[in-house]
């Protein structure tokens, strides 16, 4: 992980996506039937996403997602794998991003922080 990427904020979030087309070294691989994740964690540098199935490194992923009120279409390659007991994590960066999708991200990354944390301090009080 590069310094720019640790210094991006980020933030947990519970979504679920369906990602739609997987790339194998740039060549699309037609799906029988939409594959199923779900997003746990965001920054403008990638995802940290969930699946039950057991996926290759290195794949890319395609998926349109919609951050706050904004739908993307977002290609993002696997690039970590930790197992666990119910699935598996997958480390992923988000690729060809343009500076605005970038900007959409931030500023979902943002207000969902803020967000949490006005609900922390309602919950506390």
């Amino acid at each position: 992980m590069d310094e720019q990427q640790r210094k991006e904020m980020r933030v947990s979030v519970d979504i679920d996506i369906e990602v739609n087309q997987i790339l194998v070294s740039e060549y699309p691989v037609v799906l029988p039937k939409i594959l199923p994740m779900k997003v746990l964690n965001i920054s403008v540098g990638g995802v940290l996403l969930f699946s039950h199935l057991d996926l290759k490194l290195g794949l890319y992923l395609c998926s349109t997602v919609v951050f706050g009120g904004s739908e993307m279409n977002v290609v993002c390659e696997g690039i970590r794998k930790e197992e666990q007991q119910d699935g598996y994590y997958y480390g992923c960066k988000f690729r060809g991003l343009t500076r605005c999708e970038e900007q959409v991200i931030r500023k979902f990354v943002f207000e969902e922080q803020l967000r949490s944390r006005m609900l922390r301090c309602a919950n506390a009080n």
